[in-house]
């Protein structure tokens, strides 16, 4: 990476590389590739217009039919307990995966295609690549990549393969191994970003089903219990204001795990505010930060003596909480089990950010309502107590600091 006076990083800095290998299809199979996607593309045409008119109750189709035209549209995201909510619950209920689906065309069609023309993906991860470099001098380490001989020549042995290469050129992979591993083509339509990416399906491969199978209840993802889902605003600075206003501009750097911080917070200017005051935060809306140190969850408990104006880096859920208790959703988005999870799906190279989609599909444990209000009541003491004892340990650090101080100073 670029080093020295000039460079943004340190010589011999550690780097995440990614190697993609692309098989050349042969004239035959990129005609049957294309011409599959020439069909699959008008039948989206087709059903989107039918959803449009749907979407507007003027459709003549029978509710069976409307259905049928909604599960081949909305695929996976419809579920078991959807099958006897009517149309219009339908459209409610997805209208967010609708919208989404209407504007990744492609999504649609590369998963019908993929089905067609299904073939196995070669993944691998490897920490150690026989050698690490610092600015100390090179250091020999491990291979994952290949065996070598003394002289640096490449070893490849299929039959009784060790290293990623082996395995590669075998034409499989080994069973339950997380650093090397197989998908099929299709499992990419998965998700509307078409990501291919070995954190990725590590993660939906390994550590998804891990973490589903120690929950104490079966799980489904919060869009069953969201009323509704929005990003916050984008102000410019010329809107900030030099003093303090009625309205203040909620940013990610004031969402903590534990609290709302409001030392260091912006103020808009009353006309802007007045403007955007149809966006203010309610009570018992859950905040997460969608950009950034994405996915720190916090439930909106401020006094209204204020109209609080969350910025467009903030996710912002208006929670059924007769199914799910906001600050239940808080302490499980916020716990060490769902970290993971935020890894994975926040992307962007220099800052991470999660899209909407990925919120509306988080596991979640169904447990009663009693169930997560005690769990509520168990932690708040909990919690409480950590923030008495932190505050504790500032006073006292400013009490130490003011002792010394005081010893070698006039």
């Amino acid at each position: 990476m670029p080093g020295g006076k000039d460079g943004a990083f340190q010589p011999y800095t550690g780097t995440k590389t990614n190697l993609l290998f692309a098989q050349k299809k042969t004239k035959e199979e990129v005609e049957l590739y294309e011409k599959e996607w020439r069909a699959y593309s008008n039948e989206f045409q087709k059903i989107k217009r039918a959803i449009d008119v749907i979407k507007k109750q003027k459709s003549k189709l029978k509710e069976n039919e409307a259905k049928k035209i909604l599960r081949r549209y909305l695929k996976h995201f419809l579920n078991q307990e959807d099958l006897p909510l009517s149309t219009p619950s339908l459209i409610k209920k997805y209208k967010d995966e609708i919208a989404d689906v209407g504007r990744n065309p492609e999504w649609w069609i590369l998963g019908e295609v993929a089905r067609e023309l299904d073939y196995p993906i070669f993944m691998a991860n490897a920490d150690e690549i026989g050698y690490k470099r610092t600015i100390r001098g090179e250091q020999k380490r491990p291979n994952q990549l290949f065996v070598s001989d003394e002289k640096n020549g490449v070893i490849i042995d299929t039959n009784s393969p060790k290293s990623i290469l082996d395995y590669y050129k075998r034409g499989e992979a080994p069973k339950d191994n997380r650093d090397i591993f197989s998908i099929n083509f299709s499992e990419i339509a998965k998700n509307l970003s078409l990501r291919l990416d070995v954190r990725l399906y590590r993660y939906l491969k390994f550590d998804l089903p891990e973490l589903l199978s120690v929950f104490r209840a079966t799980s489904y993802p919060p869009r069953n219990a969201i009323n509704s889902i929005r990003n916050g605003k984008d102000i410019k600075r010329d809107f900030y204001a030099n003093e303090e206003t009625n309205f203040p501009y909620l940013t990610v750097n004031n969402i903590k795990m534990d609290k709302i911080v409001l030392d260091d917070v912006i103020y808009i200017v009353d006309v802007k505010g007045e403007e955007l005051k149809k966006y203010k935060l309610e009570k018992g809306n859950v905040i997460i930060t969608r950009s950034g140190t994405v996915g720190v969850c916090k439930v909106f408990n401020l006094d209204q003596d204020k109209i609080y104006i969350p910025s467009g880096y903030l996710i912002v859920l208006d929670i059924d909480d007769s199914t799910i208790r906001p600050k239940f959703l808080e302490y499980f988005l916020n716990s060490t089990l769902m970290r993971p999870y935020f890894d994975v799906f926040g992307t962007g190279k220099s800052q991470k950010n999660i899209a909407q989609t990925d919120i509306r599909n988080i596991p979640i444990p169904v447990l009663k309502i009693s169930d997560q209000d005690k769990i509520i009541k168990e932690l708040e003491p909990l919690l409480a107590n950590i923030q008495d004892k932190e505050i504790e340990i500032l006073k006292l650090k400013g009490k130490a600091s003011n002792t010394f101080n005081k010893r070698i100073t006039k």
